[in-house]
């Protein structure tokens, strides 16, 4: 898995982003729209679960867990 950086200061001040060190996805199925938990390990020691969706991009033939937060290319 690849995680995908993501920037939301497009109309804000940026802040500092985490680090994500580890992603787990244990009900994760190649599957359109699928609803999946994704555990993630930050470098600051923090984690989170967070409720992600399963994307298919039919023109690079991609799969992306997207968690709003952190999202993952498989």
């Amino acid at each position: 898995m690849k995680v995908i950086e993501k920037s939301w200061a497009k109309r804000r001040i940026p802040e500092k982003e985490k680090k994500v060190i580890n992603v787990r996805i244990p009900d994760y199925k190649q599957e359109q729209n699928h609803f999946c938990d994704m555990h993630v390990e930050y470098e600051d020691g923090t984690k989170a679960t967070y409720i992600a969706r399963v994307i298919h991009n039919e023109i690079k033939d991609e799969w992306i867990v997207d968690g709003m937060h952190v999202a993952v290319k498989i």
